[in-house]
């Protein structure tokens, strides 16, 4: 485990030491000043609530959307909305196809396929539409478009309409489509379900619009959005709507996870309910997602539940595998970027293999699925690299590429991956300060045992939900005393507690910490509380995120790297 730095965000000022306090402090490290601000993330707006400008969306590409839409109605054409294969875009793709339909357009959903049809919207992809559906006359994009340019152009020939809903970085020339409906600020499925908000409006059926709020929140969810400003009410809504779904599909794929519907929550979406939705798109074809998650007929969700949990469980091993393979090649250990290229990757897990790399090295990493012609990359980076802007900058390599600053996908000749990662390492090393290759474990503030209780706990919940800029409120208690230590997991692989500081104890749980065997008899933990539910029994437990002898780190002190101690 690399060297993680320790940094404190905020502090109690002199005799502040109420839950309330501790609530000032926590707000003030998540950037909400004022109380307006404060007010507006405890009591988020619903999102038919909010307006386009703080959204990021253009009133004028909304109007023009709704407007082409709505005489695609009149006209009877033929409708396509064009999602992606990911669970944002399989969410954001049911979201809208069902406010079409329930408007009566004349419309069929399209998730391309990840293998055959590639990621976006695409000539050869209409092509084969139009062999079932030749009358098409308009396309709206979900979840990809906005650097479709060239593409939308050829299929502009074909004598069909292009709507581009998308939330992805532009490129420096927008498509010339009959609308534009863009937002860097949320995620595929949230812009979607903007468009359908105002679709029912215009059509009068504003009874619908908390419809698909269940899917928005999956979609958020899993696309990583902040759950701070407008993407928290999307999440927070959601949630609430996904606690009470009637979708025959989601409860059939809850109930298999063992889950309780009405515990549904952002922990449940990112790491039980996206993974399985995301499954089918990696190893096959992510139409049966779709079909689950719209699904009427309760005897074809069992088919559907069992196949998804199946095409998850192929995920798992692959990534599994693949990463045995990885770690199995003798390598030196990167000091900039990871870049990890071969044959046997499977092109479907290969962002998740760049994440377990980037993670594992706390470096940007790439990994590369190599075929006869082409390779396909997917990349993810770490705070303060930008992954898109540097694989950008070798633009003369890409046949195709689009991302974000955090993550990033891209398409290159095979022969050109040698020169390709040799100048993109070149570019993460001008990017890479020592500072940004420490791992940083951001807290909250310092506190003692004194402070710790279920009144602090209860508080602490109201800021729910926890996910990117709103995490769980961690905390650091220096020179606690070790009461109990035992290793308990398959090997030994977890670190179990009972700790005692200021005459209070409670039990605590530290995940992967199982190598920490030297800690001795007084330790400095940083956590945050959960609650801890056996036998019917609730108590408050210490989940550590990182734990140090009380002295350990002033022996080894490196001020360069890590600052003045706190």
């Amino acid at each position: 485990m690399k060297d993680r730095k320790w940094e404190v965000l905020g502090k109690l000022g002199k005799g502040k030491n109420k839950v309330g306090d501790v609530l000032e402090v926590i707000f003030e490290n998540r950037g909400l000043k004022s109380e307006k601000e404060r007010g507006e993330f405890m009591n988020s707006f619903h999102p038919k609530d909010l307006d386009f400008h703080e959204l990021g969306l253009k009133k004028s590409g909304i109007l023009a959307a709704v407007k082409r839409i709505k005489l695609a109605k009149e006209r009877g054409e033929s409708v396509i909305v064009y999602g992606d294969y990911d669970a944002d875009g399989i969410c954001s793709t049911a979201v809208l196809w069902e406010a079409l339909y329930v408007l009566g357009l004349n419309c069929l959903p399209f998730i391309p396929n990840r293998f055959n049809d590639g990621y976006g919207i695409n000539l050869k992809s209409v092509e084969k539409i139009l062999e079932n559906n030749s009358d098409l006359k308009l396309i709206v994009t979900v979840d990809n478009g906005i650097t479709a340019n060239k593409e939308i152009e050829k299929i502009k020939t074909k004598g069909i309409d292009v709507i581009v809903s998308d939330h992805h970085q532009q490129g420096e020339k927008l498509p010339r489509v009959s609308a534009i409906v863009h937002s860097l600020k949320l995620c595929g499925s949230s812009v979607a379900w903007i468009l359908a908000r105002e679709l029912y409006r215009e059509f009068e059926k504003e009874k619908c619009i908390d419809n698909g709020l269940d899917l928005v929140a999956i979609g958020s969810i899993a696309d990583q959005m902040s759950y701070v400003g407008v993407n928290r009410s999307f999440i927070k809504w959601g949630l609430l709507s996904l606690q009470q779904t009637s979708r025959v599909g989601l409860l059939a794929l809850i109930k298999s996870m063992g889950v309780e519907r009405e515990k549904i929550s952002s922990y449940t979406v990112g790491f039980m309910i996206a993974p399985r939705l995301n499954a089918t798109g990696r190893m096959d074809t992510a139409l049966d997602s779709l079909r689950l998650v719209c699904a009427k007929n309760i005897k074809k969700v069992e088919e559907l539940t069992i196949n998804m949990n199946k095409k998850n469980q192929e995920r798992q091993n692959a990534v599994l595998e693949s990463l045995e393979l990885i770690n199995g090649k003798k390598r030196s250990v990167p000091q900039d970027l990871v870049f990890v290229s071969d044959r046997k990757l499977h092109e479907g897990i290969i962002g998740l293999l760049a994440s377990n790399l980037a993670e594992k090295y706390f470096l940007p990493a790439v990994v590369v699925s190599v075929g006869e012609v082409y390779a396909k990359g997917s990349a993810r980076s770490i705070p303060g690299v930008n992954i898109i802007k540097a694989i950008k900058e070798l633009d003369k390599y890409l046949i195709a590429g689009g991302g974000h600053p955090m993550a990033a996908g891209f398409t290159i000749k095979t022969s050109d991956i040698k020169p390709f990662s040799l100048k993109l390492t070149k570019i993460i090393k001008s990017l890479l300060t020592p500072n940004l290759k420490v791992k940083k474990v951001l807290i909250d503030l310092e506190v003692g045992f004194d402070l710790i209780d279920w009144d602090l706990f209860s508080s602490l919940e109201n800021l729910s939900p926890f996910g990117i800029d709103n995490p769980s409120p961690v905390f650091l208690t220096r020179d606690v005393e070790v009461l109990e230590f035992k290793k308990v997991g398959e090997g030994g692989k977890h670190l179990k507690l009972k700790v005692k500081h200021f005459g209070r104890e409670y039990d605590a749980i530290g995940f992967g910490l199982g190598e920490r065997n030297d800690l001795g008899d007084k330790i400095d933990i940083v956590y945050s509380l959960e609650k801890n539910t056996w036998n019917n029994r609730e108590s408050l437990q210490l989940k550590i995120e990182d734990i140090r002898k009380s002295e350990e780190f002033l022996k080894s002190w490196d001020k360069e790297i890590y600052g003045e101690r706190i």
